[in-house]
């Protein structure tokens, strides 16, 4: 079992609440499965200023992305018990534009986690709230979404592993409706208003959720006997 870390990594003023909960399966006193749940740790930004014993601001450039992730104040702060990530179009470094990135400190395992956003939109835009865990010759990597902010009606879902031997990934594009999951419903529009994106990571599947709801199961991989280690 592979522990990786959060990634809260939002282009604009994004805000977010974070938890995460242990289950388990026991049987009940007529032997029918029992799934009972444990928060083993939360994160509802009540403070006023982020907790760095909690989390750590990433520095730098990412990819090809056109902005410099900065430690400042005016890139990341937290307001009314909401984390606020902020991207701002200014000269920095030798970027157009500047942006902010946390990730968490500790590292997590197994269990279900969600986060409570609102997503920004706009041209360019990118927010995701991932997990990773790596190096250039191996990492996991889970998306509980990305959004590309020009179609914010959308999302993205993915699970990226590498190893020496061989690469292996998932993706799926999520597109909730107003009421229900049927095509002919009204599509939201997710910048409007908070919602909860959530994962339920265990050692054989990874399952997606909005709002509650399960939108995508990721079963684990296998390919040329090379099986993914979750």
């Amino acid at each position: 079992m592979k522990k990786i870390v959060v990634i809260f990594c939002f282009t604009l003023l994004s805000k977010s609440t974070f938890a995460q909960r242990v289950k388990t399966v026991l049987p009940n006193s007529k032997g029918n499965a029992v799934v009972k749940s444990k928060m083993v740790w939360s994160e509802e930004f009540n403070h006023n200023n982020l907790d760095t014993i909690a989390w750590k601001v990433n520095t730098g450039e990412h990819g090809n992305e056109e902005q410099y992730y900065r430690n400042s104040k005016k890139n990341i702060f937290i307001e009314n018990g909401i984390l606020k990530l902020t991207a701002h179009k200014e000269k920095y470094e030798r970027f157009n534009y500047s942006s902010g990135q946390i990730i968490s400190k500790k590292e997590f395992s197994f269990g279900y986690f969600e986060v409570r956003a609102k997503v920004p939109t706009g041209k360019g835009l990118w927010p995701a709230f991932w997990f990773y865990k790596g190096s250039g010759t191996y990492y996991q990597e889970i998306d509980v979404f990305e959004f590309g902010g020009s179609n914010t009606s959308r999302y993205w879902v993915n699970n990226f592993w590498k190893a020496a031997t061989g690469d292996l990934s998932d993706n799926a594009m999520i597109i909730p409706k107003l009421n229900g999951w049927w095509f002919f419903n009204k599509k939201l529009d997710l910048s409007d208003d908070f919602f909860t994106y959530g994962v339920n990571w265990t050692p054989n599947k990874i399952e997606y959720y909005f709002n509650g709801q399960l939108v995508h199961v990721k079963q684990r991989m296998c390919h040329n006997f090379l099986c993914q280690y979750f």
